[in-house]
């Protein structure tokens, strides 16, 4: 007995027959973390006691700091209560009730549970829960509500409140009309720095009654996938999202996505009746991620990365005056320190992302323009490729289903994104090259990119559209062609020419079924470390160009080669290739031993040799 009193670390796993776990006397009074997982049997974690009639009869558990409840599907309550049925499940307790204390509780996590309705009822005690940090409850079918505004009084200390795929709730704070003494119209949460809310199609609002909701510390809300949310707080009459009572005066990331409205307007405004909101309600707003929004632009001043999905009939997403323009975000003064752009799902009407100056198609010049750092777009199938030339300091370009059959229109728009370090290409059908046409007298280079990244681009060729116009990547470290089944990735120019790629680290090919080598030329690539090709039917070389130019080639920075399903591939090169510092070789997933100064083509000549032997085998 005295060794389960000063039990303090208690985890508990895949007990199925388990009903109860801890007895009442003796308890354990110093335990500070309880983990509790795959018990799907477990009803009570303590076994019964009679009522509570005086102080000393409510479990206390002083020292508990933890408490994580995982795949408990039948847990109903902390403790059962006597003479009463609480299989009826119009009766059914909330998990913690008056006979229960965890004064220094920090952490609760509760998922995957099919029994609890609420975890805190009017009988609660309000001190128990004053030093909670987390609160973590994910996948609890039957869950209606958190608890009552009286229990929320006394969670001072709560930092992050996270809710999961609970389909049955429908306030995370109940309206408070069961018994509840109410001790005061300010709901506080003076520490609350993270909300999120996500995939719950019957939570209509975070707070059901009419109470004023404090959020001093703020930094991150997050509301996702909630089909019937149509407003924050549900007992007002505002026609804004948020009642103008609420406003975050430290927030810094905004995420509003799927929920039951189509156009989002954040607060009502009464401009010039000293009403609703101040003129900035979010004066730290530094990311806003929203499908379609309205919002007074001054809440736009600090921000510096936005995501969004554009309104209906807007032409441009921003202009250059304040004169009106039907679904523009705003113009560029409103921007002042964006640096982030991310697009979703652009409506037909928008064909630029900036309104041109002039109708002969003039870039617009404008410190909006230059300050953006990262931009993304995805399904804007309207969208003109010109949208890109007004961005000249861009270091992240990625590219989303579109409809595009270039990237560029000339050499010229390549010019533009001098700066761009990270380009992703994904899921664009019709792209046939970066650009359509070129000089073959000019090298098309890329001076600082050093990510790029090509996946699932069906009707890509070559980089450019005619060919010998030759491609230079100084400073590219990590490529992957993914899903390009017409890519042949030849980075042209005279055939003797060396393919110089100094900064290249890592290549990865896969599923490129035109590709039968990765250069034509002589490669240069002193710091590549790590080459995987997969699925690539047609390779038959790794490199190919004169053998003589390649008699003596080295790749001196190589560590790990492997090769996976390439049936035409017999060798690295035609000539003598060696990698001095090669730890490891896989193809079609056996690993070869590595000798000094070996030529890499061996163990490709190795692995085909060894098939054939084995094909002979089962001829005879």
């Amino acid at each position: 007995m005295e060794l389960f009193y000063n039990l303090c670390h208690l985890e508990v796993s895949n007990l199925e027959k388990l009903a109860v776990l801890l007895p009442v006397n003796p308890l354990p009074r110093k335990m500070t973390t309880l983990n509790i997982s795959n018990c799907h049997n477990l009803t009570y974690i303590f076994s019964e006691v009679d009522e509570v009639n005086k102080e000393s009869d409510i479990i206390k558990l002083p020292c508990l700091k933890m408490l994580a409840l995982d795949m408990v599907s039948n847990l109903m309550s902390v403790i059962k209560e006597s003479n009463k049925d609480n299989n009826d499940d119009s009766r059914r307790p909330s998990f913690f009730n008056s006979k229960v204390t965890l004064t220094s509780l920090e952490e609760l996590s509760l998922n995957n549970n099919g029994r609890i309705v609420k975890l805190w009822d009017m009988e609660s005690k309000l001190q128990s829960f004053l030093n909670l940090k987390v609160l973590k409850i994910s996948d609890c079918s039957e869950m209606e509500t958190i608890g009552p505004p009286s229990m929320f009084f006394s969670l001072v200390q709560l930092e992050s409140l996270s809710l999961n795929a609970c389909g049955e709730m429908k306030q995370v704070i109940s309206d408070g009309s069961e018994r509840d003494e109410i001790p005061k119209e300010i709901i506080a949460f003076p520490k609350l720095k993270r909300l999120q809310i996500s995939c719950m199609d019957k939570l209509k609002c975070f707070c059901g009654g009419s109470y004023k909701m404090v959020f001093p510390r703020l930094e991150v809300l997050s509301l996702h996938n909630l089909s019937s949310m149509t407003k924050f707080a549900g007992g007002t009459s505002s026609t804004g999202f948020f009642p103008k009572t609420i406003e975050f005066p430290c927030l810094e990331d905004l995420w509003l996505s799927e929920l039951s409205v189509e156009v989002i307007v954040l607060w009502e405004l009464h401009e010039g009746e000293g009403q609703g909101i101040s003129s900035n309600p979010l004066p730290k707003l530094k990311t806003i991620s929203v499908e379609k929004i309205k919002l007074p632009s001054t809440v736009f001043q600090n921000l510096s990365g936005l995501t969004l999905e554009p309104v209906d009939n807007a032409k441009f997403l921003f202009s250059s005056s304040s004169s009106e323009n039907e679904g523009c975000v705003g113009t560029y003064s409103h921007f002042p320190k964006l640096e982030g752009l991310n697009i979703q799902h652009c409506p037909d009407s928008v064909q630029q992302l900036v309104e041109f100056v002039d109708d002969d198609g003039s870039l617009p010049v404008s410190d909006f323009c230059e300050q953006l750092r990262s931009l993304t777009l995805r399904s804007a199938l309207n969208m003109e490729v010109t949208s890109l030339h007004p961005f000249t300091n861009l270091r992240d370009l990625s590219i989303y289903n579109l409809t595009w059959e270039y990237m560029f229109s000339t050499n010229g728009g390549v010019e533009h994104l001098q700066s761009l370090e990270k380009l992703t290409i994904e899921d664009c059908p019709k792209l046939k090259a970066i650009i359509p046409r070129g000089d073959k007298d000019n090298t098309i280079v890329f001076p600082r990119l050093k990510i790029l990244y090509l996946s699932n681009l069906k009707s890509m060729i070559k980089l450019c559209s005619i060919s010998d116009i030759p491609f230079h990547f100084p400073s590219l470290k990590d490529l992957s062609i993914v899903a390009c089944n017409k890519l042949e990735w030849h980075l042209d120019g005279e055939p003797n020419q060396v393919v110089e790629l100094p900064s290249l680290e890592n290549v990865t090919i896969d599923a490129c079924d035109a590709m039968t080598s990765f250069s034509t030329r002589p490669l240069k690539a002193p710091k590549l470390r790590e080459l995987t090709v997969h699925n690539c039917l047609k390779m038959e070389w790794f490199l190919l160009g004169n053998s003589n130019n390649n008699a003596d080639l080295e790749l001196p920075s190589l560590e790990e080669v492997t090769i996976e399903v390439c049936p035409e591939m017999k060798s690295f090169s035609p000539a003598f290739l060696r990698a001095p510092r090669l730890q490891l070789v896989k193809i079609d997933g056996k690993l070869y031993p590595i000798t000094e100064n070996e030529d890499l083509n061996h163990f490709l000549q190795s692995a085909n040799s060894s098939e054939q032997i084995a094909a002979d085998e089962n001829d005879l």
